[in-house]
């Protein structure tokens, strides 16, 4: 239709689309299938379940576009508000990411752009907390310090029901900044414990020397000896085995194994967790870097640029708290 020397599309009007342009509702399929699989492979999914031919550039946009949207629409949507349960199962860990940036470089001296790129490795923060005897758990992440990583898992742990008198059962491996922050957010109220099977990987590479006519019934003695808190006993086994200091740790697993224990033993109340029915290993939180973050982050090929990889893995998470509906109702609200 022609008005007075305009063009006047009345379905493109109606339909709030833009010629060229891309509707809410296509948005949303692309966007579902770029935050699960790759770009071309998104291209490819795409045309076989709605018959629509869209580039990967495109896709990859518009994918980046909302993950962008949808990490500032997670800061202010908390989801419903939880009761304050009694106890709460909070796991936090780290995993690697690679990651590209481009160096300042002479664009006259350097016409092949490559060699300004430079690939490095940075840690994401994961955590997520769920209500004893719940089956519902909560996603945060963050790119940033050990700091930030904790005010997000404050915020998990708020939208499962932390409140007033609310105990905070903590399990990970031993990096520092895991408990530190569980002290930090949560003072009195958070208990940390140091993952069994974590803990038992230090202990295998003993087991031969230890027991070398049964290093598998070895191993699970001193299981059963930390299970029942009696971590002394299985101190005392370590240093009847002790190396020489002249070795490198390389060559001394006992030693190894002593000092990792000795370190920690106040995270070691495996006893009091069985006996409140609490985990004594970090599962939670291994798979759920599975599921959100590795399987699209760390897929074959893939370099982030830090920007994009932090978005990508706040969208994962707002899909993973169940606020993949409310982040996309709101669009249309806004688009009415």
């Amino acid at each position: 239709m022609v008005w007075h020397g305009a063009v006047l599309r009345a379905f493109s009007s109606r339909a709030c689309v833009k010629s060229r342009g891309y509707s809410l509702p296509l948005q949303r399929a692309i966007t579902d299938f770029g935050v699960e699989e790759s770009f071309v492979r998104a291209t490819a999914r795409l045309k076989e379940h709605y018959r629509i031919d869209v580039p990967p550039s495109a896709i990859r946009e518009i994918t980046e576009t909302h993950a962008a949207a949808a990490a500032k629409f997670a800061v202010r949507d908390a989801g419903s508000e939880a009761p304050v349960v009694q106890c709460i199962i909070a796991e936090m860990d780290g995993s690697m990411i690679p990651m590209v940036r481009m160096e300042a470089g002479d664009a006259q001296e350097t016409k092949d752009r490559r060699k300004l790129r430079k690939t490095e490795w940075k840690e994401a923060r994961l955590c997520v907390a769920q209500a004893q005897g719940s089956v519902t758990s909560r996603y945060g992440v963050s790119f940033g310090s050990t700091g930030e990583a904790g005010l997000a898992l404050f915020r998990t742990a708020h939208q499962v029901g932390f409140g007033n008198g609310t105990a905070v059962h903590g399990v990970g491996d031993g990096a520092a900044w895991i408990p530190e922050q569980f002290e930090a957010q949560f003072g009195a109220s958070a208990s940390y414990l140091l993952d069994l099977f974590h803990l038992c990987d230090y202990l295998a590479p003993v087991a031969a020397t230890c027991s070398p006519s049964n290093p598998a019934l070895w191993l699970e003695n001193q299981k059963q000896l930390l299970k029942a808190n009696r971590w002394k006993q299985v101190l005392n086994e370590l240093e009847a085995h002790l190396e020489p200091e002249a070795l490198p740790d390389e060559q001394a697993p006992a030693r190894c194994a002593h000092r990792y224990i000795s370190r920690r033993t106040g995270q070691l109340d495996y006893a009091g967790a069985i006996a409140a029915e609490l985990p004594i290993g970090s599962g939670l939180i291994e798979s759920a870097h599975r599921h959100i973050l590795q399987q699209r982050l760390k897929i074959a090929g893939a370099w982030w640029k830090h920007e994009n990889a932090s978005a990508i893995a706040q969208l994962r998470v707002l899909r993973a708290n169940h606020r993949w509906n409310p982040y996309w109702i709101s669009l249309s609200l806004k688009a009415a």
